[in-house]
């Protein structure tokens, strides 16, 4: 009986560690498809006088599909390649390119926003980003692996997980999305407002 206490006190004690570098793994295998990712768009924009991968006629359904214009060019052989792991598992890419490099900043003011079904994608080149060492690229948007019975959770806006993250200059770091709205509340309308994702100013705006 002794020994069976020690062994789940210790079984209790490993456990976090494990669960702890586990994740630390994931995150950093996530981190280097992230990476070529980033790379695939910014080849793709090399192909087409700079301008952001574009696919779909709205916005918000254009940015998490930067995937098939990127496909369709040739620069990625195919989709599962953009997110090796998910799209094994569920057909899906969890990386999604920012609705600020699809959509025009006029809309993304407060006052200014239309909903979603009205939302039009337009094309948005590198150059336009004013602060590209500062405003998201692209980033993962969910990670299945947390709370699965709830279908996993989003980077914003309430747990604080951390998740890989690119910026338009091509860096990539990994922080929860507090990092990118510090301690002001997430206010979001229209879908417009969530950090990194469809930041308000869109790609005039910095994330940080």
């Amino acid at each position: 009986m002794v020994v069976m206490g020690v062994l789940s006190l210790m079984v209790g004690l490993l456990l976090p560690a494990v669960g702890a570098a586990v994740e630390r793994s994931r995150t950093t295998a996530d981190s280097a498809v992230l990476r070529q990712n980033v790379m695939a768009v910014n080849a793709y924009c090399r192909d087409h006088r700079g301008v952001y991968p574009l696919s779909r006629p709205l916005a918000f359904h254009a940015a998490p599909a930067w995937y098939e214009a990127v496909t369709a060019s040739g620069h990625v052989g195919q989709a599962s390649e953009c997110d090796p792991r998910e799209f094994k598992r569920s057909g899906q890419v969890r990386f999604t390119l920012s609705v600020c490099m699809v959509y025009t900043p006029e809309r993304m003011r407060e006052g200014f926003t239309v909903p979603v079904d009205q939302a039009v994608s337009v094309a948005v080149g590198e150059h336009q980003v004013v602060y590209p060492s500062a405003k998201g690229l692209m980033h993962r948007a969910w990670d299945r692996h947390r709370q699965v019975e709830h279908g996993g959770v989003y980077f914003c806006c309430t747990m604080r997980v951390p998740s890989p993250v690119a910026m338009a200059d091509g860096s990539v770091e990994v922080a929860d999305f507090r990092r990118y709205h510090g301690s002001n509340p997430v206010v979001t309308l229209d879908l417009v407002g969530s950090p990194i994702w469809s930041t308000w100013g869109g790609y005039r705006a910095r994330d940080k």
